[in-house]
């Protein structure tokens, strides 16, 4: 578990998906992934999922699909980001 932690902890591919738009500094164990365009330009996934550390020190999980999308990748990592940032300030307005 400590192991997995760590390497997520320091993934440094998707810093503009579920990490986009969150406080910097913000601690988030997080796996991105993506699937090739087909023949119509249409990305099957653009994913994201994680572990977000909030700042009194609780976490919640968050895993986002992008699915079937034939926006650019930059529209994508921002609806994942914006979708992040909306669970954020969720559970940070609950504490």
């Amino acid at each position: 578990r400590d192991f997995l932690l760590k390497m997520m902890e320091g993934t440094t591919t998707g810093a503009n998906k579920i990490k986009g738009l969150l406080p910097s500094g913000t601690l988030v164990a997080h796996k991105s992934g993506l699937s090739d365009r087909n023949k119509k330009g249409i990305r099957a996934a653009d994913n994201d999922a994680g572990i977000v550390t909030l700042p009194d020190g609780t976490h919640f999980a968050i895993t986002i699909f992008v699915a079937q999308s034939s926006e650019n990748d930059e529209t994508n990592a921002r609806i994942t980001a914006e979708i992040s940032k909306a669970a954020w300030d969720h559970f940070n307005a609950r504490r």
